[in-house]
């Protein structure tokens, strides 16, 4: 990222009503990483505990249905409970729904966060800095396979930087 400019929040990755992967910029705390998912009636949220530097940073972040997780550099860095739904039954009594999946129709965005809300078409949070390598899985990663993704970018990213005489 580049902290010199750009909103106070600078999204990631994002899709409308369904997930935020994000970095502070001017919110406290800042310059920590933070992912959030919505369950239809509010915002579960969980944030790194380091801090993002003006440096290639490799963030990563799972839902597996009863929590959220944010890895920084391939280490889990904080994992949240996403309690469930309040919903009535059939039969007028109050239970809590699970949230087995966050659903949106809206697309999926890289570098802002995009509300439709009333019709309208707003961008909010546009990444400030370079964003490369976006990988999306539709199965739960474990701690290890996001370590082994980390590790194996930073094979890549360094052999870009050997210079051959």
């Amino acid at each position: 990222p580049d902290y010199s400019q750009g909103s106070s929040e600078f999204t990631v990755l994002s899709k409308e009503n369904s997930f935020d992967l994000s970095i502070n910029n001017r919110i406290e705390p800042q310059k920590v990483a933070k992912f959030s998912v919505f369950d239809g009636i509010k915002w579960t949220t969980v944030d790194s505990n380091s801090i993002i530097n003006e440096e290639w940073t490799h963030l990563a972040a799972t839902f597996n249905g009863e929590s959220i997780s944010i890895y920084v550099n391939g280490e889990l860095e904080g994992t949240e409970n996403v309690i469930g739904i309040p919903t009535i039954s059939v039969n007028g009594k109050l239970k809590t729904r699970t949230v087995d999946s966050i659903e949106s129709d809206s697309d999926i965005i890289i570098g802002a966060y995009i509300s439709t809300n009333r019709g309208e078409y707003k961008v909010f949070n546009q990444f400030s800095g370079q964003i490369d390598n976006v990988l999306l899985f539709d199965t739960n990663l474990s701690k290890k396979q996001i370590n082994e993704i980390y590790e194996q970018g930073l094979t890549v990213l360094e052999s870009d930087k050997v210079v051959i005489p």
